[in-house]
């Protein structure tokens, strides 16, 4: 960072503490907006733009190069449970994923880079929506028309050395999509219940088909985890006759998660002609995999190594999912991470805050790859 960089880092963090106190939930982030148009206005030449609730911001229009800078900055509904000066003011909904932390350190890339100079033209996204899968889709489009060589961005990660880049060879986080089942019989009295219908024998044959499926054998990682079951009522003299399962499904291989996708639409199916019941079959948060770029993974690598940081390639995928798969669909990218801490909370936990001192490491990271010379053409 320049000589003022101390300067740079302590409004990030004021500008990440107003952001946490304003939390808001995707698609309703209308004061988060306003802060991060207000910040560009008053601490840079830049001019923000908003584009069906993302905005973005143009350094050097016509530079050699176009490279693109992703972070977001929606909340999650969860309760905050501490006693921060900066805790959020808004009943139930908290940064528990620390996009508060990727936004500031966007802008705090912004400021450096303007302070270094840059021959490329940088383009910084701030997305909407990313928990909900609504935003990623905003920012790709505005990749496409500026024609970007570049696109990147990263996510905070507990269970890491702290400022520990990490760097996922191909797949770095998995595709998911909640499934949904519904499944319907006829009603009966429950002291009659064969004179009804009952879903009960199919949503035992679906949950062993989920056990099946996640205890074979595959060549990715392939889960599938029951978030929900919903059958009958409270009526004790009403024998249940309608359910809902809902599933989420999370894998790194393409094929074999389509082909479980496939497996459990059969399994339903069989089930409800079986059993004489009605069903449907729908899904929910749907997440490609997040693939990334050779030339963009090569090209992080050769930074970390420049600039003296630590750097480790996860043994396998994260099981989460991440709309940026949006953007490494518009042009060749790369999504990493930086380590928390090794005994840091958990993502989505209420014991979750971002930590103020990986700041520093993501400005420079962000820095260097706008600076960056790269390799000419997409992967």
């Amino acid at each position: 960072m320049p000589e003022n960089g101390s300067d740079i880092l302590d409004k990030i963090i004021e500008l990440r503490h107003l952001l946490h106190q304003n939390a808001e939930l995707s698609l309703h982030e209308d004061k988060t907006r306003q802060i991060i148009k207000d910040f560009i206005r008053e601490n840079t030449p830049l001019v923000p733009v908003e584009e069906k609730g993302c905005i973005y911001a143009v350094y050097n229009p016509d530079g050699e190069k176009t490279v693109a800078l992703r972070g977001d900055f929606d909340a999650l509904p969860i309760e905050e449970k501490n006693d921060k000066p900066y805790c959020s003011l808004n009943k139930g909904i908290s940064h528990r994923c620390g996009h508060d932390g990727h936004t500031a350190a966007l802008c705090g890339a912004m400021l450096n880079i303007i302070e270094k100079g840059c021959k490329n033209r940088i383009i910084f996204i701030f997305q909407k929506g990313e928990e909900t899968g609504a935003g990623g889709e905003v920012g790709a489009n505005i990749l496409k028309r500026f024609g970007a060589d570049r696109v990147y961005g990263w996510h905070n990660i507990p269970g890491f050395e702290k400022n520990t880049i990490l760097i996922g060879d191909n797949t770095f986080c998995c595709g998911s999509r909640g499934i949904i089942i519904e499944l319907e019989g006829k009603s009966a009295h429950a002291a009659y219940p064969e004179t009804g219908i009952s879903p009960v024998n199919a949503i035992r044959d679906i949950l062993d088909y989920v056990n099946e499926l996640n205890s074979s054998p595959s060549k990715g990682l392939l889960h599938c985890t029951v978030v929900g079951i919903n059958c009958g009522g409270e009526d004790f003299g009403v024998a249940a006759y309608r359910a809902r399962v809902m599933l989420t499904l999370r894998g790194e291989n393409g094929d074999e998660y389509e082909a479980a996708v496939k497996g459990l639409e059969n399994k339903a199916n069989y089930c409800a002609h079986r059993d004489g019941l009605k069903y449907s079959v729908s899904y929910s948060d749907v997440f490609p995999s997040t693939e990334n770029g050779k030339r963009a993974v090569n090209e992080l690598t050769e930074i970390c190594k420049k600039i003296g940081l630590k750097y480790v390639k996860p043994k396998e995928p994260f099981r989460w999912s991440e709309d940026f798969w949006h953007y490494t669909q518009a042009t060749e990218g790369c999504f990493f991470g930086i380590g928390c801490g090794e005994d840091y909370p958990s993502l989505h936990t209420d014991k979750y805050d971002f930590p103020d001192d990986i700041i520093k490491t993501a400005v420079m990271v962000m820095t260097e790859l706008a600076l960056a010379k790269f390799t000419e053409g997409q992967q």
